[in-house]
């Protein structure tokens, strides 16, 4: 029911239900310093001081997504959520209220809260690396150690899937310069995981790491690895595929969109309290809760008319999606959102499709 009045909302240009996903940055600390990072790489001069957001603000946005009945909540951070010192409060909060847990990690999380990542649905696991030696160089410089706790949390998170237990598990890849000629063997040793799925994500640089982005020379070359690749058969779901048209044939990539329905569908605070209708392009910012509730900010003509930009003048050649929107994690789910508004546009209007 609640779909259908999202479908209807964004195919009418009104809003009708609250948002079907909520994301919560709950923190900014980290304890690795990942090179592709835009905080908190090492060639990043000027990065933020840990900063948790506090437990109250967090309740207030859970309840308000169990008021709207929203499907899913996803625990996310500039950082690593598991950091917050309230993350088991706050995941048992979620798990209380009926709403699903989804959460991106490093992996890095310590045995005792293993109990509580049990009560994760998906976990989305940032692991662009497959031995010690590059984990070292690409994700932790200074706690080469890391790699043999995130080994031992993939090892019971795949021993629990095999009892048909929580968490799914994907795993998150970041492709640039320093990894992208290892994507076979990263791909191999995923699968050996028993994870559900993998995603490779072409680096989006800030200025201080532009460094590490992919030349021409070297989308060419990735693009020759990775073709025999999307050739063979993996047990493991993966994208490269859409990595691939992107790289050669960007009238037919999946990530060469011209609307957007983020609007309708999705929700996220992040550590300033600021609130954006994009788990990815802060720039679409809506509101602040140091001002308004949560539902005042969704509701606001101000959301709306971001939700309608989206929808009408979505170009990723321009601001505000210029640079951010490139490599859309939710690129898939928009393209069925719009056929199926196009389908009911020409259902209430056939003869505007003969």
């Amino acid at each position: 029911m609640l779909e259908n009045q999202r479908l209807v909302g964004a195919a009418k240009d009104t809003l009708l239900a609250g948002p079907s996903i909520m994301h919560l940055d709950i923190t900014t600390a980290c304890n690795i310093t990942c090179n592709f990072c835009w905080i908190h790489a090492p060639l990043v001069k000027d990065r933020c001081r840990p900063r948790h957001v506090p437990f109250s603000v967090i309740t207030k946005a859970i309840d308000q997504a169990h008021v709207w009945k929203t499907n899913a909540i996803i625990i996310s951070g500039d950082g690593e959520p598991t950091l917050h010192p309230r993350f088991k409060d706050i995941v048992a909060y979620i798990h209380n209220r009926g709403i699903k847990i989804f959460m991106t990690s490093n992996g890095t999380f310590p045995e005792k809260l293993l109990p509580a990542i049990a009560h994760i649905d998906l976990l989305h696991i940032n692991l662009s690396v497959a031995d010690p030696q590059a984990y070292a160089s690409v994700h932790a410089p200074r706690a080469p150690g890391l790699f043999k706790i995130v080994l031992r949390n993939l090892q019971v998170i795949r021993a629990l899937n095999a009892r048909g237990k929580k968490p799914a598990l994907t795993i998150a890849c970041i492709v640039n310069k320093s990894n992208f000629r290892d994507i076979p063997k990263t791909l191999e040793y995923m699968e050996q995981l028993d994870a559900q799925e993998i995603r490779f994500r072409i680096m989006e640089a800030a200025p201080e790491t532009r460094p590490l982005s992919l030349s021409p020379g070297d989308n060419k070359e990735l693009a020759a690895l990775i073709r025999p690749l999307c050739r063979k058969k993996f047990k493991i779901a993966h994208n490269l595929r859409g990595i691939l048209a992107e790289l050669e044939h960007k009238k037919t990539s999946p990530y060469r969109i011209s609307r957007c329905y983020t609007g309708w569908y999705n929700i996220l605070v992040d550590s300033n309290l600021n609130v954006t209708i994009c788990c990815h392009n802060e720039k679409l910012v809506i509101g602040s809760l140091k001002k308004d509730s949560l539902k005042e900010i969704w509701e606001s003509p101000r959301a709306q008319k971001i939700r309608l930009m989206c929808k009408y003048s979505f170009d990723m050649a321009k601001a505000p999606f210029k640079g951010e929107c490139g490599w859309c994690h939710w690129h898939t789910e928009n393209r069925l959102i719009d056929r199926d508004v196009q389908k009911l546009n020409a259902k209430q209007h056939p003869r505007a499709h003969i």
